[in-house]
């Protein structure tokens, strides 16, 4: 899943040796505590987002700033979502850059972190317990 979603990340991203990606959060390791998170990713400018629904389905995002309540929508326009689809080996990634229609790239607060947005709803929100969301 890494080298599916590497190809889309800023080229600056993709030079072999320029970044050492670090997990910096998981449920599993972790907890389920926006806190936590919060606290995990101080000093994390860009990040991978990957999430798993009930359903198995896998989707996500690449945020270009760092996590933090902040209570309105921030990012840049390097910002995207992204979803697999398939099954097992035959995964196929779907990439969602920006459209340039607005600016709602990333929001978070004490309640919920997202990404996209437009129409009145978001590409995908997970709420502050970590185990509930939506996605579009």
């Amino acid at each position: 899943l890494a080298e599916r979603i590497a190809e889309f990340l800023p080229v600056s991203l993709r030079t072999p040796g320029a970044v050492e990606w670090v997990l910096s959060y998981t449920p599993k390791a972790h907890g389920v505590s926006m806190s936590t998170l919060y606290r995990n990713l101080v000093g994390c400018e860009k990040t991978v987002v990957v999430l798993k629904d009930t359903e198995d389905r896998i989707f996500g995002g690449f945020a270009t700033e760092q996590w933090e309540p902040r209570s309105n929508f921030f990012g840049s326009g390097e910002t995207f979502v992204f979803c697999f689809e398939g099954i097992g080996e035959t995964l196929d990634v779907q990439f969602y850059p920006w459209a340039s229609g607005n600016n709602y790239f990333m929001y978070s607060d004490n309640a919920v972190i997202a990404m996209g947005g437009g129409e009145g709803r978001h590409a995908w929100v997970v709420r502050s317990d970590l185990l509930h969301g939506m996605s579009s």
